[in-house]
């Protein structure tokens, strides 16, 4: 039966142009028709799907290029392909793309191409299907890139590894454990893939179940106390941020709102200013909800908030609006632009741990205003 939309008008229409967008899409898709053509096969998603595997599976010495633009097709086909068959030849096509990517890990368009197919692997199953041992481990292959020293690929793979959760969640376990993992080895002299953790972190907030967002916030919990100013403010975002959500109340028990008030508590001499506000910040957003779930819990604490919020705001009005805020200016208004400018004095992104996106907590001099909001 053929097919009745072509699943590549837009990258066909580029043929006869003299532009090279498309250019090995084309190259491949023409050879790829000729032998339907010679098959007398319909174009149809599942020929294309299998004209694509006998080409991945062939581990030729093909051009990275040509690779890439096999798997921005075959990305468009499996967009197209019946759910039975995705399900069916799941483990295949898994086996032939991540066998591609790791032949070509130092080329960002293979490995973008293939983290995008992989995702709809995992988002084929069935709401609320059982995740099998062969969804785990191609899930836990595909978290790796969440800490890839590629910008490109680094961003892509924390896309999809966040899309994949929010459209299964039970792949939560898994991301949670990853995080665990990768928190608990973070080290002062290389701090770039927990802060790449981080990221990943915050941009999966919403979509973690109860228990792993547990373990995630445990995790993220255990980096203020190494002391590290980019570490510290990568955590105290995620922990400003989860502590906000108003979806996460109740979700939380008062017993984590607890730990993470008492842990950003403690006094860590040589942070920066922008660093320590945001800890207090961060500090006042448990305390709020905290109060929601034990009222007496969040008053035991109340006088060494104030004395921590005291301590950043006489900082503040020492300091001109900032040490290491650039110049933003003072008071209230003062610098988040200035801070932002200048990193913070840390190095630091200003919203996001590695650059690659920001969260809600405020940023810049933390304002009295914001303790008697959280009142």
């Amino acid at each position: 039966m053929e097919y009745s939309a072509d699943l590549y008008a837009d990258v066909r229409v580029h043929t006869a142009t003299a532009t090279s967008k498309y250019l090995h899409e084309n190259v491949v898709l023409a050879a790829v028709e000729e032998i339907l053509a010679a098959q007398a096969t319909s174009r149809s998603p599942v020929a294309y799907l299998g004209a694509f595997m006998t080409t991945l599976e062939a581990q030729g010495d093909t051009d990275p290029a040509v690779y890439a633009g096999i798997m921005t097709l075959l990305d468009r086909a499996l967009a197209h392909v019946p759910r039975a068959v995705l399900i069916s030849q799941g483990p295949r096509i898994a086996s032939a793309l991540v066998g591609v990517a790791n032949r070509h890990a130092e080329h960002a368009l293979v490995l973008r191409g293939a983290l995008s197919c992989v995702l709809r692997l995992l988002v084929a199953q069935p709401a609320g299907a059982p995740i099998t041992a062969d969804t785990l481990k191609l899930f836990r292959w595909l978290l790796e890139f969440v800490v890839h020293p590629s910008p490109l690929v680094r961003s892509r793979g924390q896309q999809v590894c966040t899309s994949a959760i929010e459209r299964t969640p039970a792949l939560s376990d898994a991301a949670a454990r990853f995080v665990e993992e990768c928190l608990t080895a973070a080290v002062l002299r290389d701090v770039e893939p927990a802060l790449f953790v981080l990221n990943f972190v915050r941009a999966t907030l919403g979509a973690l179940e109860p228990r792993p967002l547990l373990t995630a916030i445990h995790a993220v919990l255990r980096l203020p106390s190494l002391g590290h100013p980019m570490l510290c403010r990568g955590a105290t975002q995620v922990l400003a941020d989860v502590c906000s959500d108003a979806s996460s109340h109740g979700i939380i028990p008062a017993s984590a709102l607890a730990a993470i008030v008492d842990t950003l508590l403690v006094v860590r001499p040589g942070l920066p200013l922008l660093v320590e506000a945001s800890s207090v910040r961060a500090c006042v957003a448990a305390a709020g909800a905290l109060f929601g779930a034990e009222p007496a819990e969040c008053h035991a604490r109340l006088p060494a908030l104030v004395t921590a919020f005291v301590r950043v705001l006489r900082r503040q009005h020492i300091g001109g609006g900032g040490e290491g805020a650039g110049g933003g200016g003072g008071g209230e208004g003062g610098a988040a632009g200035g801070g932002a400018a200048a990193h913070n004095g840390t190095g630091a992104a200003p919203n996001g741990s590695d650059g690659e996106g920001g969260g809600s907590a405020p940023e810049g001099p933390l304002a009295a205003s914001e303790l008697r909001a959280s009142a």
